[in-house]
């Protein structure tokens, strides 16, 4: 069977199956219909998914509100069935992959990206970009007014507190989304 086509239009209905999918491939698919249970959607040829609440956190209500049948939407294949025996399929999975590949670029080319403090540990400051757990070292934290604070002295708790779930802009220090390990440093900006 010869595959030579010039574009996806002239590929046989058979050639685009939904078997040709893989999981964890991001496919674009058109909105259904929304209830309670999270949102159908079509991709592809006569299949139907389904995006369960719990793959869809990263939908902002209001962005919720605004979708509506026929729209479409960037999903990932998660594998496995889900309510109604329809393919699972998760809204957040394909916008993690976005949302990594664009921290790499901004790794390459140096521009900030914008986090929220969540917390500190031993070693530094903990930050959530997009669902992203990152990470930013004490010796990577913007210097402190305090003159004894300098050099991380008198770094204690307190001045991390004061932080806590504010929106900062960092540069990406590091990116690995196999190991899902993302460094950032303030000491760039």
């Amino acid at each position: 069977q010869n595959l030579d086509f010039d574009n996806m239009a002239d590929l046989p209905e058979e050639a685009l199956g939904p078997r040709t999918y893989q999981r964890g491939d991001a496919v674009e698919g058109e909105i259904v219909r929304i209830d309670d249970d999270g949102i159908v959607m079509s991709v592809g040829l006569k299949m139907e998914g389904m995006v369960p609440l719990n793959e869809m956190r990263s939908i902002s209500t209001d962005e919720l509100e605004r979708l509506s049948p026929g729209d479409t939407l960037l999903v990932a294949l998660v594998g496995g069935r889900g309510p109604s025996d329809m393919a699972l399929l998760s809204v957040d999975q394909a916008r993690e992959h976005l949302w990594w590949r664009e921290l790499q670029d901004c790794l390459e080319n140096g521009s900030t990206v914008t986090a929220r403090v969540t917390g500190h540990n031993r070693g530094g400051m903990e930050v959530d970009y997009k669902g992203i757990r990152g990470f930013v070292p004490f010796s990577h934290l913007a210097p402190v007014e305090d003159p004894g604070a300098a050099n991380g002295e008198g770094r204690d708790g307190a001045d991390l507190e004061q932080r806590m779930g504010q929106e900062c802009p960092f540069n990406v220090l590091e990116v690995d989304q196999s190991q899902d390990r993302l460094v950032l440093t303030e000491k760039a900006l």
